[in-house]
């Protein structure tokens, strides 16, 4: 596990006493980590192949963004 999924761990909170992050690296929660990380990838990849706006970086950006939000149920926060 690289050290930004780590700290996103931290983050979450579920690196704590019982279960220490150095025990990560043996349990399906790693797997899992990386298969969201291949699901972005993926949404990234789609909004490139089918980019209306290939000269306009902000709004190929605000796709992308909009694109992982909706296939992967993320709600907009305040």
């Amino acid at each position: 596990m690289n050290e930004r999924i780590r700290e996103l761990v931290r983050q979450a909170g579920l690196d704590d006493a019982d279960f220490p992050i150095e025990n990560w690296d043996n349990v399906p929660l790693a797997k899992f980590a990386e298969l969201i990380i291949e699901e972005c990838m993926g949404h990234v990849t789609w909004v490139g192949k089918t980019n209306q706006w290939p000269i306009e970086p902000f709004l190929t950006a605000l796709t992308i963004n909009k694109r992982i939000k909706e296939q992967l149920g993320i709600q907009e926060t305040e």
